[in-house]
């Protein structure tokens, strides 16, 4: 659905709950509905602070639903994307889906791509970071890293043939073999002086 969609849903559930003021599965809905309108509005906006605002208010939305009706996997869904692409939550995209899973959801290409993502995004930080760091600090940074380009390949391995899957999966690889030999490095850098 779309943001028309979903502003067309939350309104429906507004009107709904004016008639059962006090069906708390209502008043989740459209909660639900008011976070994908405030996900979607962030998704669109150029400003990356207004992006960000609506995110987070967006997730507080969804986890507003999940209190209300706490037996729903609806809102654990709605609210891993936000955490992923706007906030750079990894854990709380991955926490997120795990209560929904609890809750009976049963993960699709979708979500499993989400969590792709969400760790090849949280690889390629680690990676920069490590880029400005030295010794025990920059191994730990890039074994992170790797542990992640793990995680990545893992998730885009079983939905191959979706969306952008072959491609990560192929980038992810590549990525673990370039921090496979910066690991690799320290033990013949000091032949370095060696060499003419």
């Amino acid at each position: 659905m779309g943001l028309e969609e979903w502003k067309q849903a939350q309104a429906a559930f507004g009107w709904a709950r004016s008639l059962s003021p006090n069906d708390a599965s209502l008043r989740a809905k459209e909660l639900i509905a008011d976070g994908h309108v405030r996900r979607l509005t962030a998704q669109k906006t150029r400003n990356a602070s207004t992006a960000t605002s609506n995110a987070q208010a967006a997730v507080v939305r969804f986890r507003d639903a999940a209190a209300a009706d706490p037996d729903s996997f609806d809102p654990y869904i709605g609210m891993a994307v936000p955490l992923v692409y706007a906030i750079g939550d990894v854990d709380g995209a991955i926490a997120a889906l795990d209560e929904a899973a609890k809750r009976g959801y049963v993960a699709t290409r979708r979500e499993k791509a989400l969590i792709g993502d969400a760790y090849m995004r949280r690889a390629a930080t680690s990676v920069k970071r490590a880029g400005v760091l030295t010794g025990d600090e920059r191994r730990d940074t890039l074994i992170n890293a790797k542990n992640d380009y793990e995680q990545c390949v893992s998730s885009f391995a079983s939905i191959i043939n979706f969306g952008k899957s072959a491609e990560n999966l192929n980038a992810c690889k590549a990525q673990i073999r370039k921090i496979d030999q910066q690991l690799d490095w320290p033990s013949w850098a000091g032949w370095a002086g060696l060499w003419p």
